[in-house]
């Protein structure tokens, strides 16, 4: 057989003719051809054919000189395949049946996971191939660690024959879940390949390692941390494993190489970095892996291969170790003494890298302590150098090693005569200067060993919000005191143990304060969360050292504090809990306590972290831990958790949230199931730190979309429950998590506010057919919030379009519009932004209209915008809701397909073709295409994201409820009044002031407020709507009187209003509209009122629950307008009001509504105001025509 070019024509043909000879040789050549990848001995048995299996070894041995090793079976040459493929090309395809068969029959073989669907793809029925491309699979193919590339090119493979067999539905799914295996692999993975190798390796599953360190043996890591991992690799006895790593790294400096050999300064980096009397490495056991190795060898590889070969500072380990006058003629310290230096970081390196957890069980102690003494014998004969910081160098290392106490006490105490305080802020007062940190922590630590009397008191400590850094400078100085002190009772056993043990156990205590305490701490920043996870560290290995017997009991009182977070923010709490799992792998502690850390961690991580980088980040560490534990079970279950987090979204731009908008418009139609999951999804992925900002204009524009598809109600409903939900949900959102939460509700997520009132209302205009009157009305309820040139030019462009529209009705009631508008907008915005907001005016309003507004603005220049490549949120005509859906779809008719998949996007291969198959085939009208299949998946592809829980989903309940038919104005001047329980007072009174504007305009607005007055809802819309019908009869009584002759219905019902504030402001509107010749209102309100009343019998009980209203309740009782059924009327009605919730809960959903709009002024709250709806009405059997007058000014004042 010849080799020669590594061509296809070069192979001997006799080749195939030999393997044509024997039946077996023939179907092992042929499986090996057609398999992805090597085939381990024993799967092959069962690959074969029946009636082939017992000649398998004989046959082998035979054609053995094809392959490449008899451990994993595999063709030598990737020519030789294609040769043997090309060959027999006519038993492909029953050779790719046994493989597929085998695949099906023992699924839990590696090569059948990574491989089944390969393969299916390649049968007769490639179907199979489409419908088994699960999220499922893929998420099993990544427990076994398949190639990432296998995984996508399988992935892509299936979509392609669905585009091909004309399957819309499942050729989207498998496109969105190409996208999300993308992220996964190509963003997740390749930025935490490290993280992930090293939980790989506690878990010693070596040969995974390299799918994250390596690919084509070229690394995918810096020569740095390759020679990191290649020494864990040689710690864990993986010879095989290290070698291929080897290979790579030796590739790597190949190439490095070749690409230096023509610069002279890198033969002078190599000659410095090789020092003449340099001795040889020790043998590598990747070479040699049937040699004896001993455990001390390993060290000398690891040191050599993997720290001092690659950094010229270090030492090797031949001469760590050398002493005497090998050691001296090496350093030559006689001629600078800041060699010794030189010595101590070497050993301080050396005891760092054998300090890690995967290096624990090496027998590094014996050679620390020759390095040590080493050590000392160079500084008893050449002095210590006079430097601060070389001496530190030297002290550190001798603290935990050091026999000679009084040389070291000698150090110590020329170290604190140089010493000056230090202060943990950088200049700039916010990050942590380490360096300081790690002055101050030596210097205790020289204090505690040099004290030779009584152990100091441990100061108590009140962690007070501006004495907090007093506290903790005194914590670290007491932690690392105490540390030296147990060293040098270690080294001269001069100290009773005894002693220290009460020093630390004084000292735990004085570590416990609240989050609630934390969240106070003046200019703290993130210094806390950097410091307390080394003082955390430092006490569990002090309590390991001095008594070990307590150890149990601070992880279990380090358990009980996790609810609390240990009084620390996420970052410091998460960064505490990884830091004691790995200062406990040395302890002999039950290793049911580190397990139980681990759990809340890993609870705390799923429960509240939902920034998708560093949740993956922290449940890769937790699979780490566990792994170093040996719990296999919590490891991969905290895999799994990863592999769901590891799919995005991270950051806005790759948030893909704007497929579901996309769609919506695409498909007009959806069920009210379809919208509910939608809902559900953005309100949970609005929970994430931050991402509220990210998701609230993808929630404006999903109210929007329901107005543009006819939904008009829902779009309302929608937008009145993300602005100000019912008081148990906005329980509900608060309370939703407890992370970094100081007090319960206190956390990141807010009980209402989820959207932008004003860009919403924009995106519901665009499609709502209604009055222009009214659409001004909603319109004016807010301005722009800042000066943004977007922001802007949308609310301009709005406006100025309904006040055109306005203008075309020809009523003459134009400039009393743009006057009220005008006045508003100087009151509300700012110069600059009043400038900017004229430059869009003055470009989008007829001349007459901004000739009639340019008097009010008063600005001298107004301020031309850059064109943001928006005519405007309506962009034509404003009403039709139809003429708004066809051009939402014309508009967006292919953009949707885009977000599915992209050309732009970044795979590593080529889509271009299936994007254009896909395009082709999704670019269709919404009626020719399975739309509620389409939605469910996109559904799905949103829930394998951001996987939002059932209470979530069941919140949104009430968009599966089908519509009412009510006309667009009705429902946009109802919208307009529930504008009176907004939270914002100014937001109040501007509807306020609206509706008694839009009296004059549209009519009907007089029958709403009267229909909401009769509901006698406990809102403050009910009683404002009365106000409103008082003021429109002093202003307008004409209007307002005849709108009300026309729905005689109505007046007689305002007879049955009990709401004594409402029925008062009745009467005087009433009042006002009799003096213009309106006698119906006034008459049905007085006909229901008593004459007389009896004298009141059992006193009113006064109740806790009514506080607030004393004085009001006092000054009733003393006019004797109180009795017994008074107190129960109140109380029954307070229960009713409040149910199904407490008096105490409601209380706390005002509050978190404050929290969540955070603005200067406000209304009383729903609480105040259910106990004056339910005074007003638990009072109305007490009240006669003689004393409502009084009454009222008492419960009003």
């Amino acid at each position: 057989m010849k080799f020669n070019n590594q061509k296809l024509r070069n192979y001997d043909p006799g080749v195939g003719e030999e393997l044509l000879e024997d039946r077996t040789r023939l179907w092992i050549s042929i499986l090996l051809s057609q398999a992805r990848g090597p085939i381990p001995p024993a799967d092959l048995l069962d690959m074969l054919p029946l009636e082939v299996r017992e000649d398998r070894a004989y046959a082998m041995s035979a054609i053995r000189h094809l392959y490449r090793s008899l451990e994993t079976l595999e063709i030598g040459h990737a020519t030789l395949r294609e040769f043997l493929l090309k060959r027999h090309s006519a038993f492909m395809l029953e050779g790719n049946d046994l493989l597929l068969q085998f695949s099906r029959d023992y699924p839990d073989r590696p090569y059948s996971v990574a491989n089944t669907l390969y393969h299916d793809a390649l049968s007769a029925y490639p179907l199979n191939a489409v419908l088994d491309c699960t999220q499922d699979w893929a998420d099993r193919a990544a427990l076994y660690h398949v190639n990432p590339e296998w995984i996508l090119e399988d992935v892509k493979r299936a979509a392609e024959l669905a585009v091909k067999m004309q399957l819309p539905a499942e050729s989207v799914r498998l496109a969105l879940l190409l996208k999300r295996l993308n992220v996964r692999y190509r963003t997740t993975f390749a930025e935490f390949r490290e993280e992930l190798a090293s939980a790989l390796i506690a878990q010693k599953k070596f040969g995974e390692v390299l799918l994250y360190l390596t690919r084509n043996n070229a690394l995918q890591v810096t020569a740095d941390r390759a020679f990191h991992f290649l020494g864990k690799l040689y710690a864990c006895e993986a010879w095989a494993e290290a070698a291929q790593l080897r290979t790579a790294i030796d590739q790597q400096f190949r190439s490095e190489l070749d690409d230096s050999l023509r610069s002279a300064l890198y033969y002078a980096a190599m000659e410095a970095k090789t020092p003449w009397n340099a001795p040889v490495f020790a043998p590598d056991p990747c070479t040699y892996p049937d040699m004896e190795w001993s455990a001390a060898q390993t060290v000398q590889l690891i040191w050599d291969h993997c720290v001092a070969w690659n950094d010229p500072l270090m030492l090797t380990y031949g001469e760590l170790l050398s002493s005497g006058e090998d050691l001296d003629n090496l350093l030559d310290c006689a001629e600078d003494h800041s060699r010794i230096a030189s010595y101590a970081k070497s050993l301080l390196e050396f005891g760092r890298v054998f300090g890690g957890e995967t290096m624990q069980r090496l027998p590094v102690n014996a050679v620390l302590r020759t390095m040590t003494a080493n050590l000392e014998a160079m500084i008893r004969i050449y002095g210590a150098p006079q430097c601060a910081s070389e001496r530190a160098i030297l002290i550190t290392p001798l603290i935990h090693n050091s026999t000679d106490t009084a040389l070291l006490r000698d150090l110590m105490t020329q170290y604190l005569y140089e010493h000056t305080s230090t202060s943990l802020w950088t200049p700039n007062r916010v990050d942590v200067d380490f360096e300081s940190y790690e002055r101050m922590s030596l210097a205790a630590i020289c204090r505690g060993y040099l004290h030779d009397g009584a152990m100091p008191e441990v100061k108590a400590k009140k962690w007070h919000a501006k004495s907090w850094q007093t506290d903790l400078q005194q914590l670290i100085n007491e932690v690392y005191f105490l540390e030296g002190a147990a060293q040098y009772q270690k080294a001269s056993r001069g100290m009773e143990t005894e002693k220290l043990q009460n020093c630390l156990l004084q000292l735990v205590p004085t570590m416990r304060f609240t989050l609630d305490s934390r969240s106070q701490w003046e200019r703290s920043y993130q210094l806390p969360e950097q410091v307390f996870p080394l003082l955390w560290e430092k006490l569990i290995s002090l309590t390991h050292g001095l008594v070990p017997d307590d150890l149990p009991q601070l992880l279990q009182e380090m358990c009980n504090g996790c609810t609390g977070q240990l009084g620390l923010y996420s970052e410091g709490f998460r960064k505490v809990m990884a830091a004691t799992a790995v200062a406990l792998l040395p302890a002999k502690v039950d290793r049911k306590f580190v397990l139980q850390l681990m759990e809340r961690w890993q609870e705390h991580v799923l429960s509240g972290i939902q920034n998708r980088w560093e949740r993956c980040e922290e449940l890769i560490s937790i699979t780490e831990c566990c792994g170093l534990y040996n719990d296999k079970d919590k490891a991969a279950f905290s895999w799994q958790r990863m592999l769901e987090s590891s799919m995005g979204p991270f950051w806005r731009g790759e948030s893909q949230f704007g497929l579901i908008t996309e769609t919506l418009k695409h498909f007009p139609t959806a069920s009210g199931t379809a919208l509910q999951n939608f809902a559900a999804i953005l309100d949970s992925a609005a929970g994430e730190m931050t991402f509220p900002n990210a998701v609230k204009p993808f929630k404006e524009e999903f109210a929007g979309i329901l107005t543009a598809a006819g939904m008009t109600e829902k779009a309302l409903a929608y937008y009145k429950f993300e602005v100000l939900p019912p008081p148990e949900v906005v329980l509900m959102n608060a309370e939703s998590s407890t992370f970094d939460a100081p007090t319960r509700g206190a956390g990141y997520r807010p009980g209402a506010a989820n959207l932008r009132e004003s860009s919403a209302l924009l995106e519901i205009l665009e499609h709502l057919d209604c009055d222009p009157y009214l659409k001004w009305g909603l319109c004016s309820l807010f301005v722009p919030t800042t000066a943004s040139a977007r922001e802007v030019q949308l609310y301009g462009s709005g406006m100025a379009d309904i006040l055109n529209e306005i203008e075309t009705l020809k009523d003459g009631k134009t400039d009393q519009i743009c006057e009220d508008w005008t006045l508003r907008l100087s009151r509300s915005l700012d110069r600059k932004t009043l400038r900017k907001l004229a430059g869009v005016l003055m470009l989008r309003l007829s001349p007459t209209n901004y000739a009639r507004i340019e008097g009010f603005i008063q600005v001298n220049e107004p301020m031309i915008l850059e064109d943001t490549g928006s005519t405007g949120p309506f962009e034509g005509s404003l009403n039709g809701v139809k003429h708004g859906e066809e051009i939402g779809v014309s508009r967006q008719g292919s953009h949707w397909v885009q977000h599915v998949l992209s050309p732009a996007d970044d795979y590593g291969f080529d889509t271009e073709a299936l994007c254009s198959g896909l395009e082709q085939l999704l670019n269709a009208e919404a009626g020719e295409l399975p739309g509620e299949e389409l939605l469910d998946v996109i559904s799905k592809h949103f829930h394998y994201l951001v996987r939002p829980d059932k209470a979530s989903t069941d919140k949104y309940s009430w968009l599966n409820r089908s519509e009412q038919s009510v006309s667009g104005s009705q429902m946009a001047l109802r919208l307009l009044i529930w504008h009176l329980n907004h939270p914002d007072n100014a937001v109040s009174i501007r509807a306020e002031e609206t509706l008694i504007t839009l009296v004059s305009a549209v009519p009907q607005t007089v029958k709403e407020l009267l229909e909401q007055c009769i509901e006698d809802r406990p809102e403050p819309a009910t009683e404002l709507c009365s106000m409103v019908l008082y003021q429109a009869s002093v202003k307008y009584p004409s209007v307002t009187g005849a709108a009300l002759q026309k729905f005689p219905s109505i007046i007689g019902s305002a007879a049955a209003i009990r709401h004594l504030s409402i029925r008062k402001n009745l009467m005087d509107a009433g009042t006002e509209l009799k003096r213009a010749g309106f006698t119906e209102l006034s008459t049905a309100v007085h006909s229901n009122l008593q004459e007389t009343v009896a004298v009141a019998g059992e006193p009113y009980v006064p109740h806790l629950a009514f506080a607030s209203l004393q004085d009001v309740l006092d000054d009733l009782q003393s006019g004797h307008f109180l009795d017994q059924q008074f107190s129960e009327n109140i109380t029954k009605l307070m229960g009713d009001y409040c149910f199904p919730l407490t008096h105490n809960k409601v209380k706390m959903s005002d509050w978190y509504v404050r929290r969540s709009f955070n603005r200067e002024q406000w209304l009383s709250g729903s609480y105040n105001h259910f106990v004056k709806h339910a005074l007003n009405n638990a009072v109305a059997h007490r009240i006669t025509r003689e004393n409502i007058e009084s009454v009222y000014e008492i419960v009003n004042e």
